[in-house]
């Protein structure tokens, strides 16, 4: 079984191959920085890929159905940042980083 990193807080520049993403789970109150280029759906998670890391959340969560509503087709390819605020809520906070 592949070992799965939990970080506070994620900042990435580039693209990379989908292939050699990282995965992470965001803890409470931090925040993941990057290109997004999508979400994937596989089994019973959701990644979604921003910059070099693909942010894990469980299929079922209160935080995928957030990604799922907010993160759309207009935000490929621009930098954004995800903050997971606290966990009784589950909430991401979505913000664009360039225009």
């Amino acid at each position: 079984m592949q070992k799965r990193k939990i970080l506070g807080s994620v900042q990435s520049k580039d693209v990379v191959n989908r292939d050699s993403h990282s995965e992470v789970y965001l803890t409470p109150w931090s925040e993941v920085i990057g290109i997004y280029n999508g979400l994937r759906d596989e089994g019973q998670f959701l990644f979604m890929m921003i910059g070099e890391h693909s942010v894990v959340f469980p299929k079922d969560s209160i935080e995928a159905k957030s990604a799922k509503r907010q993160l759309n087709r207009e935000l490929l390819k621009r930098k954004i940042a995800v903050l997971r605020t606290d966990p009784d809520t589950g909430h991401l906070l979505i913000r664009v980083m360039e225009k």
